[in-house]
């Protein structure tokens, strides 16, 4: 991992709320709410899709960037995804079940 991702991790890990979602998010109006406008100061240019349900359902469309992380659960049906939404400044972490569908984001 590059020093900017070990930072954003480190910073979801540490259990306070931090702005790390805001600086993340692209600087477009493709979010649906301007109140918290993204900075995108680390170059990443998160943009909002859809999330996929285990169950094939699709929701939160143009709400929310839903990332896979390499951190691997103790569960074996789930995996350790990275959120960040429309309207929030930090970043939500959590356990999802393998059969979702969340977008993909390579990093050189």
């Amino acid at each position: 991992m590059k020093a900017e991702e070990l930072k954003i991790d480190a910073a979801w890990r540490g259990g306070t709320p931090t702005s790390i979602g805001q600086k993340l998010k692209s600087t477009t109006t493709d979010w649906p709410s301007h109140v918290n406008v993204g900075t995108n100061v680390v170059g990443f240019k998160a943009l909002p899709a859809v999330t996929m349900g285990a169950g094939g359902t699709f929701s939160n469309a143009n709400q929310r960037a839903a990332y896979w992380t390499p951190s691997k659960s103790v569960n074996l049906d789930k995996a350790y995804v990275r959120i960040i939404d429309y309207n929030k400044l930090d970043i939500l972490g959590k356990e999802l079940n393998k059969g979702s569908g969340l977008s993909v984001r390579l990093v050189k």
